[in-house]
């Protein structure tokens, strides 16, 4: 029995050593506020609705820029190699302007081949629209200012 006390105070003893030979970092003020202020769930939510409020602000800015589409088309189209067109094939003049035929002599075209490429860049670009963005982005704004005053009132 008298051996179980002896170890238990000599098991505290080291225990007691150890802890006071361990140096305790000591923090200050500000560190403690930092630390409050890195584990709060409460501001890290509100800090997240900062930062959407702000990226749809950015997205309602986006509304009044030009929107660019590409668009592109391949067909293959039957084609003859080439077109012939005889002469007087559109008529012919009056006979006040000479009475010549259209056209006076048979001619000959060379087709481009079986391939029909379309490639277009379109732009769209809002020019008028009686205000509707311009409120939208003013809406927005004022939504990122509430969140921005709710996150800075849960920080203080």
């Amino acid at each position: 029995m008298n051996i179980k006390i002896e170890f238990m105070i000599l098991f505290i003893f080291l225990i007691a050593i150890q802890v006071l030979s361990t140096e305790a970092e000591l923090l200050s003020i500000n560190d403690l506020y930092e630390l409050a202020l890195e584990n709060s769930s409460l501001l890290v939510e509100k800090t997240a609705k900062e930062k959407a409020a702000l990226f749809r602000v950015m997205e309602a800015k986006s509304k009044g820029a030009p929107v660019f589409n590409f668009e592109s088309t391949l067909s293959y189209i039957h084609n003859p190699d080439t077109l012939t067109v005889k002469a007087g094939s559109f008529g012919q003049l009056p006979d006040m302007l000479g009475g010549q035929l259209l056209p006076d002599t048979d001619t000959t075209f060379n087709m481009s081949g079986n391939s029909y490429y379309d490639f277009k860049l379109i732009m769209d670009q809002p020019i008028f629209t009686w205000g509707k963005i311009y409120n939208s982005l003013q809406a927005v704004k004022e939504g990122a200012a509430a969140a921005n005053i709710d996150s800075s009132k849960t920080r203080d």
